[in-house]
């Protein structure tokens, strides 16, 4: 299933997808693993299709 590119998540649904603790996104954030959020108001979220480039990178990495 293709990601739509405008949909935005949140944190649950990105803990969801890659199977990782919160901690650990705002980790990979901080190590430019992943891509930082947008804020919509108080809430950081994340462009779906984004996150899952970023898990496909991370992958590709880790299997070389």
């Amino acid at each position: 299933m293709d990601a739509d590119p405008d949909r935005f998540i949140r944190i649950t649904r990105v803990v969801e997808l890659m199977g990782i603790a919160p901690r650990t996104v705002w980790r990979r954030v901080a190590s430019n693993d992943l891509p930082p959020p947008y804020h919509n108001g108080r809430a950081a979220v994340w462009s779906e299709s984004e996150i899952r480039d970023a898990m496909q990178r991370i992958k590709n990495r880790s299997t070389k």
